[in-house]
């Protein structure tokens, strides 16, 4: 069977579009891109625009009349930000190599407000790899916050792995005490989210509660009624998240116990008789030990 070889004339056609990327001739839309006092006006061409981006496309389509012969859009995207993407959706290319880690996180969101899969999908690629892994670990727990719930799954993975092999990122960072407490819930569901004593998570939690608005003071001896009724809430959506048969007998009789109000009754009496008769069955669930997995990127 012969093979045709057809010419490829992909390069010449891109280099029209990139022309007329620069010349701009023809333009029909205006766009005011960013917030007073740094806004800068952009022209494109609205067929073009509505070809690349479904944004684009929705946004023609709700009737924006033209003033002067032009389509006027205004985009909360900075300047730098959308210059970026009008090169790319003209010039079906990016050039990340010169760009700053955070220059190219703050890319991310706006590509996913403008549905450009295959560029988010780069930007995620590109964060996770070389010189830019090392900032992403630095500002871990801004950047998971900043994708949580965004279906950016290359770098909420990366991020959520790299936290529970070592929850010190967590633990430690000056931020922890105002980390989204719904990540917080999703990372001690896991197995993997690895601890060598569970206690740890129990200290660090009562450390969150009390941090929260207004502060507790962790001293529990100068808790009044209503601080235990505000931790109790604080801290009800993570109790069940505790694996508290694996924290040793002293460590939950000195940590732990202090805090039985707090506490669901049968929790802590389950918990005693766990520890006063080991050898007794109980009917009880003990969730597994949590435990290091690996990961590789």
């Amino acid at each position: 069977m012969k093979v045709i070889d057809y010419p490829n004339f992909y390069k010449e056609i891109v280099s029209n579009y990139e022309k007329l990327y620069e010349t701009k001739e023809g333009y029909d839309v205006i766009i005011y891109a960013g917030e007073k006092p740094n806004i800068k006006e952009f022209h494109a061409h609205s067929l073009i625009l509505k070809t690349q981006s479904k944004f684009f496309n929705t946004a023609f389509t709700e009737e924006i009349q033209k003033k002067d012969g032009y389509f006027v859009l205004y985009l909360g995207n900075s300047p730098d930000v959308f210059e970026i993407l009008l090169s790319y959706i003209y010039c079906g290319s990016i050039d990340l190599i010169n760009l700053q880690s955070r220059d190219i996180l703050n890319l991310l969101l706006p590509s996913v407000e403008h549905e450009f899969q295959p560029l988010v999908k780069y930007i995620q690629e590109t964060l996770v790899k070389g010189n830019h892994r090392k900032f992403i670990i630095n500002n871990i727990l801004e950047v998971i916050e900043l994708v949580y719930q965004k279906s950016l799954d290359k770098l909420w993975n990366f991020c959520l792995h790299k936290i529970c092999s070592k929850p010190d990122h967590l633990f430690k960072s000056t931020k922890f005490l105002t980390f989204n407490p719904s990540i917080l819930e999703i990372m001690l569901k896991r197995d993997d989210f690895y601890v060598n004593k569970e206690i740890i998570i129990w200290e660090n939690l009562l450390k969150w509660a009390c941090g929260q608005n207004p502060v507790i003071q962790q001293d529990i001896n100068k808790w009044n009624k209503n601080d235990f009724t505000v931790m109790e809430r604080r801290l009800s959506r993570f109790i069940q998240l505790v694996r508290f048969y694996h924290i040793s007998s002293e460590d939950f009789l000195l940590k732990v116990y202090p805090f039985k109000e707090i506490l669901p009754n049968n929790l802590v009496n389950n918990i005693l008789a766990y520890h006063m008769a080991p050898n007794m069955k109980l009917n009880i669930e003990v969730q597994p030990k949590r435990c290091l997995a690996n990961y590789h990127y």
